[in-house]
């Protein structure tokens, strides 16, 4: 593929994640053995736990509908911390520089580095939410026990959302000070006080 100038541009890493020096073209085929580029994900909670989610656009070709949190690749010259905090304006308005941010995990799949965070915005509001036409269609502000249950009823795409579930515990314990246990099936029961805190979602009213 040619690059025009337009294109989005990734940096390529070895399996060490050490930079070799190459740059490709998104989109411009396959990586080649060894090869891998940066990607990240934003888990966006609330001072209660309540977590931002986002819904994917139709027109995308992998996932499309699907509820999702923000996730994307880095460019060209970006760190994981510097594209999620791109990815979460790009796609919600959303300015998060100045949030607590963590980083929850960090794993190398196929052929991507997936660093994974989890932000605190204490004033995470929906009225504050604009949506990036052709990526996302909706968004809301869910408790832990819904985003359990919507990912059981697959609402979410399977690979996101079976890792979601370690995730938000990893984040409870990291910006909430909370404790939860993963895979026990008492899961959803968390010990955040969330029963009085009303869902929130776009176009709708509080649940």
């Amino acid at each position: 593929m040619e690059y025009t100038g337009n294109e989005e541009l990734w940096d390529i890493y070895d399996e060490n994640r050490k930079p070799l020096g190459l740059v490709i073209i998104r989109g411009g085929g396959r990586l080649q053995l060894h090869h891998y580029h940066l990607t990240c994900e934003a888990i966006l909670y609330d001072l209660h736990g309540n977590i931002l989610i986002t819904r994917r656009s139709p027109e995308k070709a992998a996932f499309g509908m699907k509820w999702e949190v923000t996730a994307g690749s880095a460019m060209s010259g970006e760190t994981t911390k510097e594209a999620a905090i791109r990815e979460v304006m790009e796609e919600t308005g959303i300015d998060i520089s100045g949030c607590k941010m963590v980083l929850l995990a960090s794993e190398r799949v196929d052929n991507i580095f997936r660093d994974s965070y989890g932000v605190l915005v204490p004033n995470l509001n929906l009225d504050d939410i604009r949506l990036q036409p052709g990526e996302t269609i909706d968004a809301a502000i869910e408790n832990q026990r819904e985003i359990f249950m919507m990912i059981r009823d697959g609402d979410f795409g399977k690979e996101q959302g079976n890792r979601l579930i370690s995730l938000i515990a990893l984040g409870n314990r990291m910006l909430l000070g909370k404790t939860t246990e993963p895979g026990k099936k008492n899961l959803t029961a968390l010990h955040l006080k969330q029963a009085s805190v009303p869902t929130k979602r776009r176009g709708g009213a509080a649940t």
